[in-house]
């Protein structure tokens, strides 16, 4: 039985050390708490004033001017549509360059070839 109660008393004292640690952890996490919702206030305060300036911002003649330019830009199936005519038109226009300055072919005949100018085939076998 004394093997048992000292046992016994040296299990209390750990719990007592380990007592005192975890009330000193409990503390940190509580003080971390408070000084993250301090943190978070500022930082809310900062994203409202911010959100106030880029109201103001948004509401500013820069701005409306600026959305006007950028209604004006095409969009893709309009860019598609102004390349495809510009080249149809080069193409039309190449075309009729081509037959404008196509020479004429009554001017030179076309060369005669005779059968006598032409080469005559050797059977592979008499070759040298």
């Amino acid at each position: 039985m004394d093997d048992i109660a000292r046992r016994v008393a040296a299990l209390e004292k750990g719990f007592e050390k380990m007592d005192g640690k975890i009330d000193r952890l409990t503390e940190l996490v509580n003080s971390f708490g408070l000084k993250s919702a301090e943190r978070l206030g500022a930082i809310e305060g900062r994203l409202t004033g911010m959100e106030a300036k880029l109201d103001s911002k948004a509401s500013s003649a820069e701005v409306r001017e600026l959305a006007g330019k950028v209604s004006s830009i095409p969009n893709v199936w309009q860019t598609l549509a102004i390349m495809g005519g510009l080249l149809a038109g080069v193409a039309g226009l190449a075309f009729a360059l081509t037959k404008f300055a196509e020479p004429s072919r009554a001017v030179m005949p076309a060369p005669a070839v005779s059968s006598s100018t032409l080469p005559t085939p050797t059977p592979p076998s008499a070759k040298p």
